[in-house]
């Protein structure tokens, strides 16, 4: 069967359709424009079967609105020229325990690769926020996103994530690996900058990296953290990278920018930084809630600081590249004992219901309560697991806390949890005022600068997500009445 393309130069009177690839069958796509946009409303490919593009010239653009639901092989061809898939803002590809595959790739939508699917480039991957970017060619800013879980990513050239973010979209490229199996043939930018912005137009896109559950992630070049080219002219751009604690990483380098981050959550095994660290940024290290007290190293073959590097600690101390995890102060729940914390200290509640690292040099804890019953008639009670907890806690403004709920559910991942919090005074909510949210098996945990109360439910099905935001409204609604 042949489908052909719409070229870019446009044709009026096609209508979009929706194509079946049926098991044991081939969908070939052919034409012979630069940039060929396939227009179908959606493309369902089981697993038996494949859609080969094959084209003069090497540039196909799935274009906005449409999705790709890949089971079976999704492959990019060509004769001669390198073959690339291009998405534009809107569009969205879904692998299910299949396989996408092509050359290179300019993300501007979402790629979902699930269940033992695989993302496969044998040149250079683009995650960027423009939308599908090509030379001369200045798409709308969106929110992009790979997400990559419990399946194979393997990129064989440099993946860029964050690339010349428009100065006026300020949208974000986001790279998560959940346990998967990732390597990158050449260097890993986040957050980077190029040559075609002035000073008075910088780039200002963020690009986030999160490597999550049991990745294993392999760099064989450099994994560059807010990264400006050569040719650049202005990085004003923000990378990040979050590494998990059961996750790992190997690589040449880790080069943190003046303007990126890198936020590890120390396991205690020496090779979960299997590089060196040069730290020009900021670097954050926190103690696993489960890590015992003592000495780690952060990176296998060290952390160099520059001067004006930032490095912060969460449940210990950081002298050189020796990480010091501090022992657990003791309080019962429900109970009126008070602990005073130092130096980033670490409390922990009925012996590890709850537990607390510090990054602050001095803290207040006087007392945390079990308010389970708070958030259920908020919410519900219809969740795998279900925790809330009221604080009260006395910070310094600009510290940070570590705050680790104890969940022990292996077959629970970060996806799964819905965080809440609770004003003094106020109603329950989605929680916006966390960062860095993670689940390793046992605790959930994630960092706040302010307390009072906090919970979390473990939703197995993300349609119940919708259920918890209609009561959430509906309890609002009847709070501001009540006012």
């Amino acid at each position: 069967m042949k489908f052909e393309g719409r070229g870019s130069s446009g044709v009026s009177g096609v209508e979009k359709v929706d194509v079946f690839v049926q098991n044991n069958s081939t969908l070939n796509i052919s034409g012979h424009d630069a940039n060929q946009c396939w227009t179908a409303n959606s493309y369902s490919i089981d697993k038996t079967s494949k859609v080969v593009f094959s084209q003069t010239n090497a540039q196909s653009k799935i274009t906005g609105n449409s999705t790709f639901y890949v089971k079976g092989l999704l492959t990019k061809e060509n004769s001669g020229a390198k073959a690339s898939i291009a998405m534009n803002e809107g569009a969205h590809i879904i692998v299910d325990g299949g396989t996408i595959s092509s050359a290179s790739y300019a993300v501007g939508g979402v790629i979902d690769v699930v269940n033992g699917g695989k993302f496969i480039a044998s040149d250079t991957t683009r995650v960027t926020d423009l939308g599908g970017d090509f030379t001369g060619v200045n798409y709308y800013g969106t929110r992009t996103e790979v997400n990559v879980k419990n399946s194979t990513f393997d990129i064989a050239g440099t993946v860029n994530v964050g690339l010349r973010a428009n100065a006026t979209t300020n949208k974000d490229a986001i790279l998560t690996l959940d346990g998967a199996t990732a390597k990158v043939g050449k260097d890993l930018n986040i957050g980077w900058n190029t040559a075609s912005y002035s000073d008075d137009n910088p780039n200002s896109g963020k690009g986030f990296v999160y490597v999550k559950g049991n990745t294993k992630l392999e760099v064989a070049g450099n994994i560059n953290v807010s990264y400006q080219a050569t040719a650049g002219t202005r990085n004003t751009s923000t990378g990040v990278l979050n590494i998990d604690s059961n996750a790992s990483v190997k690589a040449t380098n880790i080069n943190i920018g003046s303007q990126g981050s890198m936020y590890i959550t120390l396991n205690g095994n020496e090779e979960q930084i299997n590089t060196s660290i040069n730290n020009a940024g900021t670097l954050s290290v926190a103690a696993n809630a489960s890590l015992s007290a003592g000495d780690y190293s952060i990176a296998l073959n060290g952390l160099t600081n520059s001067a004006d590097a930032t490095v912060k600690a969460y449940g210990g101390t950081i002298n050189g590249n020796i990480f010091t995890a501090f022992g657990f102060q003791n309080i019962t729940l429900d109970s009126a004992e008070s602990v005073s914390v130092v130096d980033n200290g670490r409390v922990a509640v009925d012996g590890g219901t709850v537990t607390m690292a510090f990054n602050t040099d001095s803290a207040l804890v006087n007392g945390v309560s079990d308010v389970t019953s708070s958030l259920s008639q908020a919410v519900g009670s219809d969740f795998a697991k279900m925790s809330a907890y009221e604080f009260d806690v006395v910070i310094d403004s600009g510290d940070t806390v570590v705050l680790s709920f104890y969940v022990g559910d292996s077959t629970l991942t970060t996806d799964n949890f819905s965080i809440f919090h609770k004003a003094d005074g106020g109603q329950w909510g989605k929680a916006n005022d966390i960062s860095n949210v993670s689940y390793d098996g046992e605790y959930l945990s994630f960092v706040v600068s302010s307390f009072s109360s906090y919970g979390y439910a473990a939703v197995p099905e993300p349609s119940t997500y919708a259920v918890i935001l209609g009561a959430l409204a509906l309890g609002f609604v009847v709070y501001r009445r009540r006012r």
